[in-house]
């Protein structure tokens, strides 16, 4: 005699199918916000490592500055003894290039030529510099052709200071695709691709002199990109509503991000006024909370002709903490770039 096996019946598939549904429910969420923490958490490393290669950097330097691109491939200058001299046959002359010698070439202080003259000195490698949470379809690593076809890989042998190059200048910081970098002494660049994630600290005006070098926490160095804000109002206006970069960390209608500083740490930052970053302008006794994605101090005036006439211009010269990711640069000046907004 056959005998007869039970199976489920419909309803307590149906159960146990509505069970595996809500825990699912439950759990994707929570997944989700691990896989988010752990991307942060690898982004906050990166530019640990990026923060840390600076200071090795500043390690050989008698100012103990981080890597400054006008401070490497400097502006000419006289060499030679005087006229006088007969027993000088060594290089000479009034306008010369020569390795390690002359005044720092502002012009050539680029965030696409920062890197790439730490690309081109080993100290890091193209990779790092993008982020696990990038959502710009533009940002690719330099000689990453699995993310962009045409990349062509980092140029070494452009890197050749006998010869007054010091990076491969098709090297681009140009978040909004135009391929800009303009200096003096070296031009670049190349369209339609940012080769980093992140900002830095603008290197113009007093904050080139006072936060540029080893410090503490409050040294703003490098961070995630933030928004286009150039008075108090772009804060209530599509500048900030419309950026991309709110789409990064966090909640997508609010800017947050990452931050690392001077001694080596790295922080999550709840908004574009970050922990204990303050300044006090030289007109007031006050500390006062500093925004990191605006020059918002107007204390200091250009130099003579360094005014690129920017939105951004009136407050560039001044020390306060100002995050960019910038394609033109004076002595107190700088000319940042901004993610595309969307509808735009």
């Amino acid at each position: 005699m056959k005998r007869k096996t039970k199976g489920f019946t419909l309803i307590e598939l149906l159960v146990v199918i509505a069970i595996i549904a809500l825990l699912m429910g439950l759990l994707l969420p929570a997944l989700a916000k691990a896989l988010d923490n752990a991307r942060t958490r690898k982004d906050q490393g990166q530019l640990k490592g990026l923060v840390a290669a600076f200071g090795i950097f500043a390690e050989a330097d008698q100012n103990e500055r981080f890597p400054i691109p006008g401070w490497i491939n400097r502006d000419s200058t006289r060499v030679g003894g005087g006229s006088a001299t007969t027993s000088y046959i060594g290089v000479q002359g009034g306008n010369v290039q020569v390795d390690g010698k002359g005044p720092m070439d502002p012009s050539a202080n680029l965030t696409g030529w920062l890197h790439s003259a730490m690309i081109g000195d080993n100290f890091y490698d193209p990779t790092i510099l993008i982020s696990a949470n990038e959502n710009n379809p533009m940002v690719v690593a330099k000689g990453d052709q699995g993310a962009n076809a045409e990349e062509v890989a980092y140029d070494y042998s452009m890197v050749d200071p006998a010869n007054d190059e010091y990076w491969d200048t098709i090297f681009s910081g140009d978040i909004e695709g135009e391929g800009r970098a303009e200096g003096n002494n070296v031009t670049g660049g190349q369209a339609e691709v940012c080769h980093t994630s992140y900002a830095n600290l603008a290197l113009c005006g007093q904050r080139l002199k006072s936060l540029w070098t080893n410090g503490d926490h409050t040294n703003i160095i490098l961070s995630s990109r933030g928004p286009e804000i150039v008075a108090a109002g772009d804060m209530n206006s599509g500048n900030y509503s419309d950026s991309p970069t709110l789409e990064l960390y966090g909640p997508v209608k609010k800017w947050e991000g990452i931050y690392a500083s001077a001694d080596g740490s790295s922080h999550y930052a709840k908004s574009m006024w970050f922990e204990d970053v303050k300044y006090m302008p030289k007109d007031d006794l006050a500390d006062i909370a500093d925004n990191s994605f605006q020059a918002d101090f107007t204390d200091y005036s250009h130099d003579s002709g360094d005014n690129l006439g920017n939105p951004t211009s009136p407050a560039a010269a001044s020390g306060d903490v100002w995050m960019v990711l910038n394609v033109e640069s004076t002595k107190t000046d700088v000319t940042p770039t901004y993610d595309i907004l969307y509808g735009n």
